[in-house]
């Protein structure tokens, strides 16, 4: 057979993903637990609100999150606090922090299929929620970062908390820096598995 370029999508095709988000969403529901409209009818809101999150933030867990507020924001009768926005982003967030679970005998498919044909990951969302879980154990992933003041103003007293492990920062010049208006900064987010 001659080589092939293959082109392989990588949310829940190499690893579960929406499962991760049907729980976050049934959660959500819940928390909201709306007393005139059913789970589905909050759904159908959540998910023309969905629709126009991707619009304006793109794809990823940060699209996810504004969708979430969103909704909560038309459905609900309380305004939405400090306290409540970080309860419902925590819905969001709890998908980032679970491991990378590969679909059975991803590896050997792989494998396989790399020693005859070029495969090509072709994927869509942020380039962190991407690149990261496809990382070789041992090895490191690293994404440059630029922050830039937008403001009229300078922006002083950043504040930067180093990630836990697997995650790292290197090449930081934003801690304890100054931003006038229209200067940047940078910092370099790394994965190690």
């Amino acid at each position: 057979m001659l080589p092939q370029t293959l082109l392989i999508d990588a949310d829940d095709t190499l690893w579960e993903n929406n499962v991760y988000f049907e729980r976050a969403i049934a959660r959500f529901i819940s928390f909201l637990n709306h007393h005139e409209f059913s789970a589905e009818q909050v759904r159908e809101v959540l998910n023309d609100v969905e629709r126009e999150c991707i619009v304006k933030h793109g794809y990823g867990l940060h699209s996810f999150a504004h969708a979430l507020v969103d909704t909560f924001e038309r459905l609900s009768v309380n305004p939405v606090t400090p306290e409540l926005h970080g309860q419902i982003r925590s819905f969001a967030h709890s998908i980032e922090d679970h491991p990378i679970e590969p679909l059975p005998e991803v590896f050997q498919t792989l494998e396989y299929l790399g020693a005859q044909h070029r495969l090509i990951l072709v994927t869509k969302g942020a380039v962190a929620e991407q690149t990261f879980p496809i990382t070789i154990l041992g090895q490191t992933s690293s994404i440059p970062y630029t922050v830039t003041n937008t403001g009229a103003g300078a922006a002083s007293s950043i504040v930067f908390t180093q990630p836990t492990a697997p995650y790292s920062v290197t090449a930081n010049t934003c801690t304890a820096t100054t931003l006038t208006a229209g200067a940047s900064c940078s910092f370099t987010l790394n994965f190690s598995p």
